[in-house]
């Protein structure tokens, strides 16, 4: 896996934290930007709908933001190896949440 950053992505990924619940979290992460995707469209084109699902939608992103910061922190502190893309991925979740 090419690292942007001249780090190892494959040793963070690959790593026993590249897991949760036994998927791969960049499995995971697709589906969630795949349900933000989904959702925005709903937003525009059936608003009426999207309003029961607006707590969910935001308790997801609170979710995802605290379960990056936590790969943020393992990366810094117990991998001590980087990924440029989970770097770039945690960016982009924690913008999601401040949005």
């Amino acid at each position: 896996m090419f690292c942007l950053i001249g780090g190892d992505c494959g040793e963070v990924v690959g790593s026993k934290y590249g897991r949760t619940l036994g998927i791969k979290n960049e499995i995971l992460g697709m589906e969630y930007y795949i349900l933000l995707i989904i959702y925005s469209f709903l937003a525009i084109f059936l608003p009426q709908l999207v309003i029961s699902f607006g707590f969910w939608v935001k308790l997801t992103v609170l979710s995802v933001s605290i379960f990056s910061l936590y790969l943020l922190i393992v990366q810094t502190f117990i991998l001590r190896k980087f990924c440029s893309w989970c770097l770039i991925a945690i960016g982009i979740n924690l913008m999601i949440s401040v949005i």
